[in-house]
């Protein structure tokens, strides 16, 4: 059993949501629709992610004041939805990069996207610190994914740590995604069926759909932070060769096929059926989003790739 009030805890995050929702009123879909356990573990950081559900420690919570409360559950929040510790798990496994160095680039991308609090400036890791370590732009690090980021990290390994202390979070969430950390809790929200009843791929597909609506969403009232488009971007990369599938359906939609028309005489059976045109080559339009979900770069992105195929051809 729990020693907290949990119903005081859920009244904190009503209050939460309600701040949330002036400054960051994408955000605030996403965070209802988690589901939000509480624990109370000594060695566990105050708040952290399992690899789908935000878990808040009570042996920490109780005494924390409810700006830095609103300021946790936000950088956790985006932890979770940007998937950050999966990623940094397969940035560990795929190129050997440790996870103390991506979790402090992970804390990078986040801490660019909320308001820290002053009295915890010093207590966190900042995009400032960071660039400056790095001899960067604060706008060239906040266009940067957090992998980008770590790998630049993980060259200058030895020094970073000499003068950044990782946080515990990621560490602590990816020891849950490893089985080698465990704790007792008590569901605190339930979260969204509609992303909760989905498993797998599934749930990784549903998110990224909320992701997409929540960063139209910020584009359309203007507030969608650099880094957070970045992230979303790197997330929802295509996988898939779409050049080869548009070859293909172009080559199985127009090959060998036919429409009927009376206008062509049938050679079998003039008079009772009618005859076929062979399809050809049809010329293509494109067409051009430019509502509000598109950006001017985003924009011209896509004119520059017309303007290739357009070449090619």
């Amino acid at each position: 059993m729990i020693d907290i009030d949990k119903k005081l805890i859920v009244e904190e995050l009503s209050k939460i949501y309600t701040a949330l929702s002036i400054d960051k009123p994408y955000l605030v879909s996403l965070i209802k629709a988690l589901k939000i356990l509480i624990t109370e573990k000594p060695d566990a950081p105050a708040i952290f992610t399992t690899d789908k559900e935000l878990v808040i420690n009570a042996h920490f919570w109780r005494n924390l004041e409810l700006n830095i409360k609103k300021f946790i559950i936000e950088h956790e929040c985006f932890h979770l939805i940007l998937r950050h510790a999966v990623r940094v798990k397969e940035l560990h496994d795929r190129r050997g990069v440790p996870t103390n160095i991506s979790g402090i680039a992970a804390d990078v991308v986040v801490n660019s996207l909320v308001k820290i609090p002053e009295e915890f400036k010093d207590k966190v890791i900042t995009p400032e610190l960071i660039a400056n370590l790095l001899k960067m732009s604060i706008n060239e690090i906040r266009r940067m994914s957090m992998e980008e980021i770590a790998l630049l990290l993980y060259r200058r390994e030895d020094e970073i740590l000499s003068r950044v202390t990782p946080p515990s979070d990621i560490e602590y969430s990816i020891s849950i995604l490893t089985g080698s950390s465990t704790f007792n809790y008590e569901v605190l929200q339930e979260g969204d069926y509609e992303l909760y009843g989905k498993k797998g791929q599934d749930f990784e597909e549903e998110l990224r759909r909320r992701l997409l609506n929540a960063l139209i969403y910020a584009k359309l009232i203007g507030k969608v932070p650099e880094g957070f488009n970045r992230e979303v971007d790197w997330m929802l990369k295509s996988k898939v060769d779409w050049r080869g599938i548009l070859r293909e359906a172009l080559r199985e939609g127009f090959t060998g096929s036919f429409w009927r028309t009376w206008l062509k005489v049938n050679r079998k059976m003039p008079d009772q059926l009618p005859g076929h045109k062979v399809y050809t080559t049809p010329k293509i339009l494109v067409l051009l989003d430019t509502s509000g979900s598109i950006t001017e770069k985003e924009l011209d992105t896509v004119k520059v790739v017309e303007e290739q195929l357009l070449s090619q051809h």
